[in-house]
This record gives structure tokens, sequence and C-alpha cells, in this order.
């Protein structure tokens, strides 16, 4: 089993991108959902992006084994926290990979792809943006974890 946690500011996407993919709803921090993708289990966590909930988060780095860190690219302020979002994964995610994902909600874009690309090369982190409307996530999250 892969375990997959979603982290990032309020209003970045995370749970927008779990119900396109999953077809339901998360209690955001208390709850999780296992899908198979290819030959793979996924168990996916859906973090709460307030700042007095993130003691939680770290728990849940602990043990993942990828980390979503997500923003949505018409939100600077989802992107602007993402050095200490990062930094937090870093520190506590021990070896768990870490995806920098730009959610694509609506085209009034605010952060750059130039911007997104540049801080996960800082970072040593993969880097994507996706259209978490329109496009079909289970075969981004495919390319993303085989």
């Amino acid at each position: 089993m892969i375990k997959i946690t979603l982290v990032g500011d309020i209003g970045s996407g995370k749970s927008t991108f779990l119900y396109r993919l999953l077809g339901t709803e998360l209690k955001v921090g208390h709850d999780f959902q296992r899908i198979d993708i290819g030959n793979k289990t996924l168990q996916l966590w859906d973090t709460t992006g307030q700042e007095r909930f993130e003691t939680i988060s770290k728990l849940h780095y602990k043990n993942s084994n990828i980390i979503l860190f997500m923003y949505d690219i018409a939100k600077t302020n989802t992107f602007d926290n993402a050095e200490r979002w990062i930094n937090g994964i870093q520190k506590y995610g021990t070896n768990a990979k870490v995806i920098l994902i730009g959610n694509i909600i609506c085209e009034d874009r605010k952060v750059t792809s130039f911007a997104g690309n540049r801080l996960a090369q800082k970072y040593n982190i993969d880097f994507i943006e996706i259209d978490i409307v329109n496009n079909n996530l289970s075969d981004h999250l495919k390319k993303l974890i085989l």
C-alpha cells in the first residue's frame, strides 16, 4: 500500500482534487480513501490547511510514501506559503517523495509555471500543473506514482 498525503493551504484545491478523483468527499484530516490504480493500492489522506492543525499534518508526513503539496495557480496566497510547507514536509516527511502540484481550477492565472518550476528546482522536488476540473486525474496520478 502507498500512503499519499495531500497538503497545502485552505483553498489550494486538495479536496476538489480528491473529489474529482474519487467521486466522493472525505472528512478533512480524519478520513482517508483507498483506491486501486494499476496494480497499486493507494491510501489518500486530505489534511486540513489550517495552521492550527499543522501538528496533525506532521504526523501524516512521517508515514507517507508520497506527499502532494498543492496550490491554486489563481490564488497567490496558496503559493506564498509553499516554502513553509515544503520545509515542514522535508523535516518530518523522512523519505517521502514530494510533488509540487499547481492546480488549474480557473483560467485567472496569478502564479506562473516558471515560479512553480523554480520552487521545485530549489527543493529538488517534482513539479506538475494539473487542470483538476477538466482532466482525468487517475491518469495524472498514475504518472506521478508509477
